[in-house]
C-alpha cells in the first residue's frame, strides 16, 4: 500500500499539462531507433508531439487513438501509416490540427503525451482523490476497514474497500456472509467520470460486488479557456481549487455513506429477495439464461461459458445464484482488472432486475 501511496504521489509530482490550440501542436517522427520509448502498456512510441515552445513528449498509443478520433481519421487507417509510413501520418494529423484549430489540452507524465482531451475536461485526479478517501479507508477513521484492491492502470483508477467481519456484516442466506464496502474509479485521461458506488464483498467466495446505487459521480467537465494564441502550461486557479475542495468533502461523505447501516440493510434485502427468485423447473434451460446474460451485457463467448460452468457449480438456481455466477467470473486469473470490475458491475444489476424482467429471462 506505501507503494502505491508512492507511486501515486510521484505521477502527481511529474504530470504537466499543457493548453493550445491545435494549430500549435505537431506531430513527428522520431528519427532513431534508439530514441524510441515505451508506454506503461508496451506501445513502442515511434512519434512525438510538439506542444509550441513548451516541449515534445513521446506519445502513447492512447493518445493515438483519441488524436485519431478527434482528427475523424479511421483508426484502421492511422494504423496502416503509424506503421509503415513515417512521413504519412504527420503529414495527415498536422493538416487537420491545422485546419481544425481548436484548444485542446494534452495531459503528460514521465516525459510522454498520455491524453489529449477537449478544452472543457476538468482535472479531477487521483492524487486528490487518494488523500481524500485514505483517511476514511486506511487512517486513524479506519475502524477495521480493509483494501480489497487498489490499481492504477493505463485508464483508470481503482479503489475497493470492504469492513472485516467485525464491521458491517450481515448473512444473506444461511452461512452466506457479505460485509458492506465502496468500490471507487476516476480517469485522469477521459476514460471515466469520478464514481463512488456502494459495493459488497461475499465471504464465502472472496468475491466482490459493486451496487448500482448512485452514490456519486462527477463527469470532468469545467470552463473552457475561449481563444488562444500559444501553448500554456495549465494550473488551477483559486476558485477552481476552492470548488475541488468542496468536492473532495463531498467526497468523503458519500464514501463514509457507504458504510450507513440503513443502506447497508437495503442491499441485503434486495438480495435477499433475489435468492428467492427461482429459475423454474419448467423455464429456460440455464443454456437459454446463460444466452439471455451474454447478450444482455455483451459479454464474450468465453465469459458467457464461465458463467454457466459457475451457475452449475454453484448450485444454486435463483437470481442471487446469477449475479454470483457473474462476480465469480470476475475473480478469474484471466480476466483483467478493468473487466473484472465491469462484471462485478454486472452482477450487481442483476440484483436490481426487476420482477417483470427477471420472469422474462427465466420463462420458458
Amino acid at each position: 500500500m506505501h507503494e502505491f501511496a508512492h507511486e501515486v504521489s510521484r505521477q502527481a509530482q511529474s504530470k504537466r499539462d499543457f493548453k493550445a490550440p491545435s494549430s500549435k501542436l505537431r506531430l513527428q517522427y522520431i528519427e532513431r531507433e534508439s530514441d524510441h520509448g515505451n508506454s506503461p502498456d508496451g506501445f513502442l512510441m515511434k512519434f512525438a508531439l510538439g506542444i509550441d515552445s513548451k516541449g515534445t513528449f513521446l506519445v502513447r498509443k492512447l493518445v493515438h487513438q483519441q488524436v485519431a478520433e478527434r482528427t475523424k481519421i479511421s483508426w484502421p487507417y492511422y494504423e496502416k501509416m503509424m506503421g509503415e509510413d513515417s512521413s504519412l501520418l504527420p503529414m495527415n494529423v498536422n493538416y487537420w490540427f491545422d485546419s481544425q484549430d481548436e484548444v485542446r489540452l494534452v495531459r503528460t507524465l514521465d516525459g510522454q503525451a498520455r491524453a489529449y482531451l477537449g478544452d472543457k475536461y476538468r482535472p479531477l485526479d487521483n492524487f486528490d482523490l487518494f488523500k481524500a478517501v485514505s483517511p476514511v479507508l486506511m487512517g486513524s477513521q479506519a475502524k477495521g476497514m480493509r483494501i480489497e484492491s487498489i490499481q492504477i492502470t493505463e485508464t483508470r483508477f481503482y479503489i475497493k474497500a470492504f469492513c472485516g467481519l467485525t464491521g458491517l456484516s450481515k448473512e444473506v442466506t444461511p452461512g452466506d456472509v457479505i460485509q458492506a464496502g465502496v468500490a471507487i474509479t476516476n480517469s485522469e485521461v477521459g476514460f471515466a467520470q469520478i464514481a463512488v458506488e456502494p459495493a459488497v464483498f461475499r465471504v464465502r467466495c472472496l468475491n466482490g460486488l459493486i451496487v448500482p446505487d448512485v452514490g456519486l459521480k462527477r463527469r470532468h467537465v469545467g470552463r473552457g479557456s475561449g481563444d488562444m494564441d500559444g501553448a500554456e502550461e495549465y494550473f488551477s486557479d483559486a476558485t477552481r481549487r476552492a470548488d475541488d475542495e468542496a468536492f473532495w468533502r463531498k467526497v468523503v461523505d458519500v464514501v463514509r455513506g457507504s458504510f450507513e447501516e440503513a443502506r447497508f440493510n437495503k442491499i441485503v434485502e434486495k438480495m435477499k429477495a433475489a435468492a428467492d427468485n427461482r429459475i423454474p423447473s419448467g423455464g429456460a434451460s440455464l443454456q437459454e439464461v446463460k444466452e439471455v446474460v451474454q447478450n444482455m451485457y455483451s459479454l464474450t463467448d468465453t465469459e458467457g461459458e464461465m458463467i454457466l460452468q459457475n451457475l452449475i457449480n454453484g448450485g444454486d438456481l435463483s437470481q442471487y445464484g446469477l449475479s454470483n455466477a457473474i462476480t465469480a467470473a470476475a475473480a478469474s486469473p484471466n480476466v483483467n482488472y478493468e473487466r473484472a470490475t465491469e462484471l462485478e458491475r454486472f452482477g450487481g444489476q442483476v440484483i436490481e432486475l426487476s420482477q417483470k424482467d427477471w420472469k422474462e429471462m427465466v420463462s420458458a
